[in-house]
Order: C-alpha cells, then sequence, then structure tokens
C-alpha cells in the first residue's frame, strides 16, 4: 500500500512482519544523509572520501583517485590510512560526521522500530549520533550495542539499536575507542567479516531469524556487498539443511522510469526484493514522507486507523484504487474490526463507491449464494459454517444496508444470486428502522429514503424464503421410490409436501421489458422507479426435474392426496405471498391471466412453469377431500375463501362449480 500520494508501494507482507514485531530495519547511510538539493544532512560514503581528504589539505594520489573513481570507498579510506596514518584520518571523519544536521528521518524510522514494550529493534551500519538525537526529541530512552560488542538477535532479549560498524562517542577524537573501532576501511571489514567474523556472525544470525527491509542504501554501495555476501558465506557453510531465511527487502530509488527495471533486477540478484519508487534529481522525499506517515500510523495504532476509516465518507474512489494512498489508507484500517465498526456507523456512511473497491479487496464475502441444493430437512455443521459471517463482514452488512437506496447495490446483490442468509437478516432489520426524511442522509440507525417498489425488491431480495435451497436429489429420488411403492405414512406425507415447496429465484430483466400482464409461468415484474430497472420472479417447486414422476406417482390415490390437502394449500399460499410482495398477487391481482382456469387446465394452460403446477395438484387434493370427508372439505374451502387471493377465491368458486 501507499502511504503518500506517488511514494512506494509497501508489500502487504513487509507492513504485517512490522505490525507483528518481526521486521527489522537496516539503515543505512542514506537516512542520515541530505533528500535532496539545498537539504542540509551527513555525507555519502563517496562524500566522506572527499571530505576527509580536503579537511586533511591532501590530493589523493593515483591508486587513491582509482578507487574513489571505481567506487572502491572503502579502499580509498584504507589507502589514506596508509599514507597518512590511521589516528590522523580517522581524527579527520569524526570532524567530517560531528556536525549539525536534521534528524526527521531518524524519528521516523524509531517509531517504525519501537516495540509495544518500549524497547527498540533496529540495525545501522551509520556512526553520527542522529539517532540519539531522534530519541531525545521524542521522549524515547534508547539502549544501543555498539560494535563489536553487539546483541544476541533474539525476539525475547533483543531490545536496543545495533551499530554494527560502530558509533562516535560524544566529545572522542581519532584516538579514541569507539573511533578505532569504526568500519569503513577494507581493513576494517576484513577484520569484522572474514578474520574475527563478529560482524558476520551477527548479520546472519539476524537474517536467518528476521524479515529485514533495508533502508537508505544503493544496490552498489560496498556496505550491502560485505552484508550479502557475509550472509551468501554463512549460508553455504551450513549446508543444504540450513533452514530457509526470511525475506529481505529495500527501497530501491531510480532516477528515471526506463531504468526502474534494471534497478529491480540487480536487487533481486542480491536475493533483496526492492520496493521501488522515484527519486528525481537524487530527491527521496517520497520515500521519507512514507517513513513519516508510516510512523506516525503505527504510533497511533487503533487511533489512526479509526480516523482513516473515517475520513472514507469524504472520499469517492476512482480506479485503479491500489495507486491512491488515500484509498489505501482506509484498506489498511479496516484491517482492524474496530476500524470496520467506525466506517460501517460513520455519521455520514462512505459513499456507494467503496462497493468495487471492497469487493476488490474481497472483503464482501456477503453475497455468495446458498447451494442449490439442501443437505436435508435438518441443518448439517456445514450449514451453520456457511452462514456463520466475520466481525468484519458484519459491519460492512450494516455498511451496505445504508444503502438500500441506491439500484446499483440492488444490481450488485441480484447479480450474486441468492444473498448471504446473514446480509437478509441485515437488510430486514435496516427496513424496519424508522426511514430518514425525503432527500436527508440517513443516520446510523434509520433506513434510507426508499420509493414503494424499491422496498418491495429489498423485502423479497430478504424474503426467508429466498433462502431456501432445493430439495437434494437424492431426498426427491428417495420420497419418489417410496410414493412408487405405495407407502402412505406420516413421514412419506411429510416428504412429498416439502418436494412441492415453492422456491423463489429473483433476476434482473431487461430494463425495457414491462409486460401489461404477467408472461406464461407466472413470472412477476415491476419496475423500480428510482432505478428505472426491473427486477423479476421465477417460482420454482422444491422437487425440481423430478415434478412429473412425483404427481404421477400419486395421480388417483384418493387417500394419500385428501390426507395432504391442507399442507398444499399452505405452500400454495407461501408461493402467492412471494407474488404479493412484488404487487403481482393479492385481492384484486392474479399472478396468472383469467383465462386460465385452474379446475380443468387444457391446451390453453400450455407454457406456463412447473410450479402452476401447485395449483393443479392442490386442486385434485380438494377433490379427494370433498370424497372422504366432507367436513373437512368444506373447512378448507372456508380457508380459501378467506386467504386474501383472487386465485384461491377462484379456485372455491371452482370447487363449488364441480
Amino acid at each position: 500500500m501507499r502511504f503518500v500520494a506517488d511514494g512506494p508501494d509497501i508489500p502487504d507482507a513487509v507492513r504485517r512482519a512490522l505490525e507483528d514485531e518481526e521486521l527489522v530495519l537496516f539503515c543505512g547511510a542514506g537516512v542520515s544523509m541530505s533528500t535532496g538539493p539545498g537539504v542540509a544532512g551527513m555525507p555519502s560514503f563517496s562524500q566522506l572520501v572527499n571530505s576527509v581528504t580536503g579537511a586533511l589539505r591532501q590530493v589523493l594520489n593515483d591508486q587513491e583517485q582509482a578507487a574513489l573513481t571505481g567506487y572502491q570507498y572503502d579502499r580509498a579510506l584504507h589507502l589514506l590510512e596508509q599514507r597518512l596514518g590511521r589516528n590522523r584520518v580517522r581524527q579527520a571523519v569524526v570532524d567530517v560526521l560531528t556536525v549539525t544536521a536534521p534528524f526527521e528521518r531518524h524519528k521516523a524510522v524509531l517509531e517504525l522500530a519501537r516495540l509495544r514494550d518500549g524497547g527498540f529493534r533496529m540495525v545501522t551500519t551509520n556512526f553520527d549520533p542522529q539517532f540519539d538525537h531522534a530519541a531525545k526529541a521524542l521522549g524515547y530512552e534508547v539502549t544501543n550495542d555498539v560494535a563489536p560488542m553487539l546483541p544476541v538477535p533474539k525476539q525475547h532479549r533483543w531490545r536496543s539499536v545495533a551499530y554494527l560498524h560502530g558509533k562516535i562517542a560524544p566529545g572522542a577524537t581519532g584516538e579514541h575507542t569507539s573511533v578505532q573501532s569504526l568500519v569503513y576501511s577494507t581493513g576494517d571489514f576484513g577484520l569484522a567479516y572474514l578474520t574475527e567474523r563478529w560482524a558476520s556472525r551477527f548479520v546472519t544470525d539476524l537474517f536467518t531469524k528476521y524479515p529485514v527491509l533495508f533502508v537508505g542504501y544503493s544496490v552498489d554501495d560496498p556496505v550491502m556487498r560485505y552484508l550479502m555476501d557475509a550472509f551468501a558465506a554463512e549460508r553455504q557453510l551450513a549446508g543444504s539443511s540450513a533452514k530457509p531465511s526470511p525475506r529481505a527487502w529495500a527501497f530501491a530509488p531510480y532516477q528515471d522510469p526506463t531504468a526502474m527495471a534494471q534497478e529491480e533486477e540487480a536487487w533481486r540478484a542480491k536475493g533483496v526484493e526492492p520496493i521501488p519508487y522515484a527519486a528525481p534529481n537524487h530527491d527521496h522525499s517520497l520515500l521519507y514522507d512514507t517513513l513519516a506517515e508510516w510512523g506516525q500510523r503505527k504510533k497511533f495504532g487503533l487511533t489512526a486507523r479509526i480516523r482513516a476509516a473515517e475520513r472514507a465518507s469524504d472520499i469517492i474512489p476512482v480506479p485503479p484504487y491500489s495507486v491512491d494512498h488515500e484509498v489505501e489508507a482506509v484498506r489498511w484500517a479496516l484491517e482492524e474490526p474496530a476500524a470496520v465498526l467506525s466506517f460501517a456507523k460513520a455519521e455520514v456512511p462512505a459513499p456507494i463507491q467503496w462497493l468495487p473497491v471492497l469487493e476488490e479487496w474481497q472483503l464482501l464475502g456477503v453475497r455468495a449464494s446458498l447451494p442449490a441444493t439442501g443437505a436435508s430437512v435438518s441443518q448439517t455443521a456445514q450449514d451453520v459454517a456457511a452462514r456463520w459471517v466475520s466481525p468484519t463482514h458484519f459491519q460492512l452488512m450494516v455498511w451496505l444496508t445504508r444503502h438500500l437506496d441506491k439500484p446499483e447495490l440492488l444490481d450488485w446483490v441480484l447479480k450474486g444470486g441468492s444473498p448471504h442468509p446473514a446480509l437478509q437478516t441485515a437488510i430486514l432489520d435496516r427496513l424496519d428502522e424508522p426511514a430518514a426524511a425525503p432527500g436527508a442522509v440517513a443516520k446510523p440507525n434509520e433506513k434510507p429514503h426508499l420509493d414503494t417498489g424499491l422496498e418491495a425488491a429489498w423485502r423479497l431480495v430478504a424474503h426467508p424464503m429466498a433462502r431456501a435451497p432445493m430439495a437434494d436429489l437424492a431426498d426427491v429420488h428417495a420420497c419418489w421410490t417410496r410414493l412408487k411403492g405405495g407407502a402412505d405414512d406420516h413421514v412419506t406425507r411429510q416428504d412429498f409436501t416439502r418436494m412441492m415447496a415453492p422456491i423463489p429465484r429473483i433476476k434482473r430483466t431487461h430494463p425495457f421489458f414491462e409486460p401489461s400482464v404477467s408472461p406464461p409461468g407466472g413470472t412477476a415484474s415491476f419496475r423500480l422507479p428510482t432505478a428505472g430497472d426491473h427486477v423479476a420472479i421465477d417460482i420454482e417447486l422444491a422437487c425440481g426435474d423430478m415434478l412429473e414422476s412425483l404427481l404421477e406417482a400419486v395421480r388417483g390415490r384418493t387417500a394419500f392426496l385428501a390426507a395432504v390437502a391442507d399442507d398444499l394449500t399452505s405452500q400454495l399460499k407461501r408461493a402467492l405471498d412471494l407474488f404479493a410482495l412484488v404487487g403481482q398477487a393479492g385481492e384484486t391481482s392474479d399472478p396468472l391471466p383469467v383465462m386460465y382456469r385452474p379446475v380443468r387446465p387444457g391446451p390453453e394452460a400450455r407454457g406456463y412453469e412447473d410450479w402452476t403446477r401447485l395449483i393443479d395438484v392442490t386442486r385434485d387434493s380438494m377433490e379427494a377431500l370433498r370424497e372422504t370427508n366432507a367436513q373437512a372439505a368444506d373447512a378448507l374451502l372456508l380457508r380459501w375463501r378467506a386467504l386474501p387471493y383472487v386465485l384461491f377465491q377462484r379456485m372455491a368458486l371452482d370447487a363449488y362449480a364441480v
């Protein structure tokens, strides 16, 4: 993610390693150097050679100049010490590095390196006291471990800033022990990494235990060469049995975008994954602005995440989202459930344009359809697990329901099929809240203002029956087998009526399709006034393609049909209840054209979908009931007449006419 506009894109693995207190920052000269023209700072390695030569009022000889020109700065200083004397050159190094320079960048790095218990875990190859100045300005107590007395890099013990190549003590001269221990010449590096090997052992131990982020190094930095060579050598000595080391990353500046690929390839050749950033004219402000923002977010932790989540209300994200640092800040914030709560219940909700962003981040696992078939009547543990949602998903569902007035949300939900049961529950809960005034922003405990058509659509989407899966094919076949064998027990009757359960399928239709009457099959459609779109409902029966086989198995079985007559009436009523949600059924409306005569369906009824066969079998069950129990049949007719649906009134009249 990006912390500032156009800044380096920090990999998620790096961010999480830092948050888990596993990442170690490895800081080079670039942290202390000038970030750009006109900005004070410590010298680079090449500048150090020139500054020391000037301080000594010397001119480099041919060998020294060749080393400098060949980027062998450590060799150039070594040759100077051989020619002019070790103490004299080291005193010049102290004089050059004992200058006043800003330490804002050091403050940012310390914030990132600070542990939750107040300690620090960081390595630097710099000699200057800038981290001490930064710690004092921040009010932090910092423990320093200075080479060659380096700490053991273990999680439970290491709580310090390790100066891998030494540190100039306050007021030290060229003869002081701290200055004599500085590692900057080829002789010093040979002692530290090859002869005594205290530096190489520390580096190897560190790299095998921690992921590392290099800050302030260039790919051709001599220090990087020693570090990576030492690690490679130790790894080779350990053999193939050595554990694989954690990954290493480095901020990789590039002057020209055309050179970025070459820069990245050079870093990867060293076994380091580059994090590129633009540094035109050697201006590294994008990097250090990133570190400063990153450090502040880490320092303020949950508070920073909540603030970033709340700022989403003022942001309209535009793709590509990964390059927008404000959008990326929200992604970082939503990794914390408490920040998700703030996002969901902000006084002004984040705009609906966040919907595709959250989906791209895979934070909306709430639209998944239920499986096409269910396991059985009883809920299995797998069913229960499928209905569970995480706290993050739950809060984002709350945010979704604050946009029920947005047609694009309805479109998004319908594209996913049947919504998650938890989302359906959240929608119904929101619909039961008091409505906001027209044109007003709904408060967290209000539902947005909805026209009747859109509210009806949401009630249909969230209807409990819309959650029902189709019956399992094995269950349907088992029921059919028992019916074929003449079974007429209570369980078989229950299973048969369960197979006749209406299952709604909600879908989008062509936005300009507005039938004057319902099309064959009873498909209901209505226009969404605010969306200029349509939703449609198809009714299937739970038994699916085995409907005709089941009906054939009960045809002519008077006692069986009479026993299930009341249950079949309830299933037909459920189907009409669904149509009623979209205004296609009621006391004055019917999901079927008048021409359909449910008593004796003939050729004119052809073309209707299978759910209308529920009308036929319900009618057959009434006739069977009249043959076996006239009193019960009269009671069922009274029930039909009492139901608020035209279809039942027509069926009752037909029953009286027969």
